[in-house]
């Protein structure tokens, strides 16, 4: 997409970056460990379409089969590690912790077909949501379509296999919006038209990537609007606005639920639980 045309959707940028107190409205979100005791929305790839969107964040419920040797094990790991998180964020008063449900193990972006984009064994690629059978996802999504329709291009064009797969062991840093944070997304915002990614970053994890190609198409927006954006210019709605290479699954998904449930962001909705036939 040419910067120049984004010049013209200042309403999205809007939607995007307004908050409210307010309560979720529509579909209520399942409490942390109950997401087995709701109806999932039962889907494979050629069915997605029907209920899912383009640019929809998909969280990974732990509990599906794998064929993966020890992938099991790893995930019990980051559970119990994710659990403490958790027992220490709520200790700080974190309230995105507090919400977090520490099952969430994966996640990628929907891009339509029964596609997904994320950061996998093999690297930052596309594929079929039919890999995931037997797996539940949590689902998110922006609400704004313009900026879904721009996350999507983005994703397709840095999941290339370009950048590999970064196993998340370093994921202890503080996720705050600050210099370091902010300069970041910088990289990732004037890395949105390049395939491959910013070419500063050779590896990524899953919500290293999601977080990074939202960043890239909101600071896209306010790029094509100001030619000298600096990172301290950069403004993200409350669900992007932390630093996604120290997000572990369950932090971004306490911080959706704090972003819906706790009325901080009116630019994310809850959809419901999808279940891969």
């Amino acid at each position: 997409m040419n910067l120049r045309a984004l010049r013209v959707a200042p309403l999205a940028l809007s939607l995007a970056l307004a908050s409210v107190a307010a309560f979720a409205d529509g579909v209520p979100i399942p409490a942390p460990g109950d997401s087995g005791k709701v109806e999932a929305h039962l889907l494979d790839a050629k069915t997605a379409d029907t209920f899912l969107k383009p640019g929809d964040f998909l969280l990974k419920i732990y509990g599906g089969k794998t064929h993966m040797t020890g992938l099991k094990q790893l995930q019990a790991v980051q559970i119990a590690a994710q659990k403490l998180m958790k027992k220490m964020g709520k200790l700080r008063g974190d309230a995105a912790w507090k919400r977090a449900d520490p099952e969430i193990v994966h996640g990628g972006i929907y891009v339509g077909g029964g596609t997904m984009a994320e950061a996998d064994a093999p690297g930052i690629i596309q594929q079929s949501l039919d890999e995931s059978t037997t797996f539940r996802f949590y689902v998110y999504r922006m609400k704004d379509e313009a900026l879904r329709s721009r996350a999507v291009e983005i994703a397709k064009r840095w999941a290339n296999g370009r950048m590999k797969y970064l196993p998340p062991v370093t994921v202890v840093g503080s996720s705050s919006f600050g210099p370091h944070a902010r300069a970041e997304t910088l990289e990732y915002v004037r890395a949105a038209e390049t395939a491959g990614g910013p070419p500063e970053k050779s590896r990524m994890f899953c919500i290293q990537f999601m977080v990074a190609v939202y960043q890239a198409a909101v600071g896209s927006l306010q790029l094509a609007q100001n030619p000298h954006l600096g990172a301290g210019d950069l403004r993200m709605p409350y669900a992007l606005e932390h630093q996604g290479t120290n997000l572990t699954p369950a932090h971004l998904d306490g911080i959706l639920r704090e972003a819906v449930e706790g009325g901080r962001d009116r630019a994310w909705e809850y959809v419901g639980v999808i279940a891969v036939k």
